[in-house]
């Protein structure tokens, strides 16, 4: 959602579709958004590296602290528990819908989500 066209560009319209989406859209549509972002090349699946990645960037935006050693172990553990969970196939792929059900399922990220509903942002 992010770039529709694939140029490379983000124009005022795709800010205003991402705004939308993550202001006043469902949980579906945040974590379709969510899945979009972190699908870097629209493959229609995520692999291990964008999940690694996914929980890389929560941990840089809740500002853990520790050793890098430690965050990676701790990261790659939790990519591998997702993918478990996710994968029993072991493929190395989530689609969308199973991301979606996957969050759906899991307290911590629906917890999250009812923060931004409580509370949700305004253009005001």
């Amino acid at each position: 959602m992010i770039d529709r066209n694939h140029k490379g560009t983000f124009t005022f319209d795709d800010y205003i579709l991402t705004l939308s989406v993550l202001c006043r859209g469902t949980i579906e549509e945040k974590l379709r958004w969510i899945f979009r972002f972190y699908d870097f090349h629209s493959e229609g699946h995520l692999t291990r590296a964008n999940i690694s990645e996914m929980i890389l960037s929560l941990n840089e935006l809740v500002g853990s602290s520790g050793h890098s050693v430690t965050i990676e172990h701790d990261i790659q553990k939790h990519v591998d528990e997702i993918f478990e969970c996710i994968d029993p196939m072991h493929n190395e792929q989530i689609t969308v819908n199973d991301f979606i059900d996957y969050c759906k399922r899991v307290r911590i990220i629906n917890n999250c989500f009812q923060v931004f509903t409580l509370y949700p942002w305004t253009l005001n």
